[in-house]
């Protein structure tokens, strides 16, 4: 069957309209709205053609070679990425946008800190996620439960006692005077400012209470399963 040719009758039509005005039937709601096609969009218009090449996600630097600024850049990215998922973005789309999050190799080695503040991430996220179910008191349009590709991350038990453990080793590492010396790393010196310690120490102290603070919520629905 061949298709007929619609895009000059759609010109000549859009053409007519005025900036602001829509042409609907009476039928449509904002139901329709959210559900429509953007043609052109290859996301949604299945005749659209397709881009290319894929992009390629951009490669993470190596966790030795940040300084202290940007392990502050990446927790204070890493809260607002939290935050927008609270408010119901997907999980994929916020904080597991994060290579250092995704990849958790790439911080095994060479950054405590960072380590410590992306390990407390995974299991707030974790946590979260648990007490949100639990609760049973969110609709997918509030709070995105489903985790699209990252199951296996957000099952990892104990994510939470582990990310603890590495928050007190870099909370010790960072308070010790001596820290510039005995950091493992001839740079230590410049990457680490003296400036930008107490900005991580208050974050990792945060992190610190937030997973101390979580699974409290979390017992009352976890006894209640439990006796059930």
């Amino acid at each position: 069957m061949e298709l007929p040719e619609i895009d000059r009758l759609l010109r000549r039509a859009a053409d007519q309209l005025q900036v602001g005005e829509l042409l609907r039937g009476d039928s449509f709601s904002m139901f329709e709205a959210m559900s429509a096609v953007e043609i052109g969009d290859p996301k949604l218009d299945a005749g659209a053609p397709a881009h290319s090449s894929p992009r390629a996600a951009p490669e993470a630097p190596a966790a030795a070679q940040l300084s202290a600024a940007d392990v502050l850049a990446v927790a204070d990215r890493l809260f607002a990425a939290e935050a927008t998922w609270h408010q119901g973005s997907p999980l994929a789309q916020t904080v597991f946008t994060c290579l250092f999050l995704l990849e958790p190799h790439r911080v095994e080695e060479g950054n405590l800190p960072l380590r410590a503040l992306c390990r407390a991430v995974h299991a707030s996220t974790i946590l979260v996620r648990d007490l949100i179910l639990a609760g049973n008191v969110c609709e997918d349009e509030d709070f995105v439960i489903h985790v699209f590709g990252v199951q296996q991350m957000m099952h990892a038990r104990g994510a939470d006692v582990s990310a603890l453990e590495d928050i007190a080793l870099a909370i010790d590492l960072l308070s010790a005077p001596d820290f510039g010396k005995d950091h493992g790393r001839a740079q230590a010196a410049s990457l680490w400012a003296a400036a930008d310690v107490p900005g991580l120490l208050c974050r990792l102290r945060f992190r610190e209470a937030l997973l101390k603070v979580l699974p409290s919520w979390l017992h009352p629905y976890q006894r209640a399963a439990v006796l059930s």
